[in-house]
């Protein structure tokens, strides 16, 4: 069967940082090592793409998309070109996290012919033999369909993918210029799937068999990571596990493979500020810097330890500055993320996290924060029922959904939920920690970047690039005098954007 791909792009995010569709890369992958024809599409990196879909769909027996909520919009644009100009009449079908969390309004949506909620990888591959030998698929675990009756039906999850069996990750399904990038530059690798513990804000906690952790052994992953360097001459890794220290055995033997085949490349991970007290002793860190990590990211999420239990972090903060001391004395650079806004988080809670920040750069200024971001609520997560008692609404259909989309990514104060006691205050908070935290250079490049899309002039430039400069300063200055009262700056903000459209 002729497979076709889609990966949707951000139609909202102007200067979005790139996001490797690696989810939907290993379905590919694994469709194709089953011996079907696959065509990926990443629009994100694709101006052209309708005039891509032109060429290809006439040939095209079966559409899947991956999307996040945020994609909603563009799957939109996507699908309406499809079935509305090309007058395409196969089979879509839709996966990934929206399809998983909203599964009965977005088969209810007409939409889509298909759902699949979870992992992919088996329901796709049962759902492609079905409808190529004409089979019914009604009795495929993880698929979302309409009966004959018109009724909505989502069955049961399918089993958990036995994760060794992946083949290689085929990146040059990808677009050719990002096989490209990936020459001296970062390519991701995923050697794991799922995560033990159960922080009650993570998507994990609403998706079936999500805190099931599978890996691949020591030697599959010095397998992938070969073929990657030698593939596409990439010379550093990030690998994009849910958390990759979940075994030190398996990272010991990693380092050895490693070390035995004489492979040279930088890399980075995400970690549990805990894991450095539980297993990662000096002698391991050690080697780990050896063997080319530069980064360790991890969720410090709250300088407060009410919050961290209400996150059911299982974490103190005292295991968040001994991350940072361990990582630094290494060499290795620390990066720590942050939530704000969660029910039952009040003015003290978001102190002791500024307070967090303050200690950490003290370490060293090296050390990263991102965010905090705001918290969002995942349906079926712990803390999305206390949201829910809050009075908090959800849209109930893909149509609404993306009405909120693009209201919240469109207005400058999208982030304002029921449950937050003070939303001024944390949408203050907010704004000024972004500017604390994002490098000036990054947001000149990204405002470059826009005025290279826009054709905007040379005194639109200098004029978007003074005023990042001062709304940076003056966020700095407000962050270091603890002082978030009369945020005038956010509201010169909304109009400095309004006149230059940016």
């Amino acid at each position: 069967m002729r497979i076709l791909l889609v990966y949707p792009e951000y139609l909202v995010t102007d200067g979005a940082a790139y996001n490797l569709p690696l989810g939907l890369l290993h379905i590919a992958s694994y469709t194709e090592a089953q011996g079907h024809q696959v065509t990926l599409l990443d629009c994100a990196v694709v101006p052209n793409w309708k005039d891509r879909l032109r060429a290809q769909m006439a040939e095209i027996e079966l559409v899947g998309i991956s999307a996040m909520t945020v994609h909603l919009p563009s799957v939109q644009q996507i699908l309406e070109f499809i079935r509305g100009e090309l007058q395409w009449k196969g089979k879509v079908v839709l996966g990934g996290v929206h399809a998983t969390l909203f599964p009965v309004q977005t088969i209810e949506s007409d939409w889509f012919d298909y759902l699949i909620t979870g992992e992919g990888e088996l329901p796709f591959l049962e759902l492609i033999g079905a409808l190529s030998e004409g089979r019914d698929p009604s009795q495929i675990l993880g698929l979302g369909f309409r009966n004959e009756a018109g009724q909505v039906v989502v069955n049961p999850p399918n089993k958990s993918f036995d994760y060794s069996t992946m083949p290689h990750i085929n990146y040059g399904l990808l677009e050719p210029e990002m096989v490209e990038y990936f020459r001296g530059a970062s390519i991701g690798v995923l050697s794991s799937r799922g995560c033990p513990f159960k922080c009650s804000f993570c998507i994990n906690s609403a998706i079936e068999g999500s805190n099931k952790w599978r890996s691949w052994s020591a030697e599959r992953t010095a397998d992938e990571i070969e073929y990657v360097l030698n593939t596409y001459g990439s010379n550093t890794v990030w690998f994009w596990d849910e958390h990759f220290f979940v075994s030190r055995k398996r990272v010991s033997e990693l380092l050895d493979a490693i070390e035995q085949r004489g492979l040279k490349f930088s890399w980075a991970a995400e970690i549990r500020a805990d894991t450095f007290r539980r297993i990662l002793d000096d002698e391991l860190l050690q080697r780990l810097k050896d063997n080319g990590c530069i980064k360790l990211a991890m969720g410090a999420e709250s300088g407060s330890e009410k919050m961290l239990k209400i996150y059911n972090k299982r974490i103190n903060p005292e295991d968040v500055y001994e991350a940072a001391r361990r990582c630094i004395s290494v060499g290795i650079q620390p990066t720590f993320s942050f939530i704000i806004g969660a029910p039952g988080e009040d003015r003290e809670d978001v102190a002791l996290t500024l307070a967090m920040f303050a200690r950490l750069m003290r370490i060293d200024k090296g050390i990263r924060i991102l965010g905090p971001q705001i918290f969002r609520p995942y349906p079926g997560s712990p803390l999305y029922e206390k949201c829910a008692e809050s009075g908090m609404t959800m849209p109930q259909s893909v149509e609404e959904w993306i009405v909120s989309v693009l209201r919240d990514m469109t207005e400058n104060n999208p982030y304002i939920s029921p449950w937050i006691k003070e939303p001024g205050f944390v949408n203050t908070v907010w704004f000024y920690s972004f500017l604390l935290s994002t490098d000036l250079s990054i947001l000149r490049e990204l405002f470059l970047e826009y005025c290279e899309k826009t054709a905007k002039n040379l005194a639109f430039r200098i004029a978007g690039q003074l005023g990042i400069q001062g709304f940076a300063l003056l966020g700095r200055l407000r962050y270091r005098l603890n002082f978030h009262a009369l945020p005038w700056e956010i509201q010169l903000f909304k109009k400095y954007r309004a006149v230059l459209s940016f």
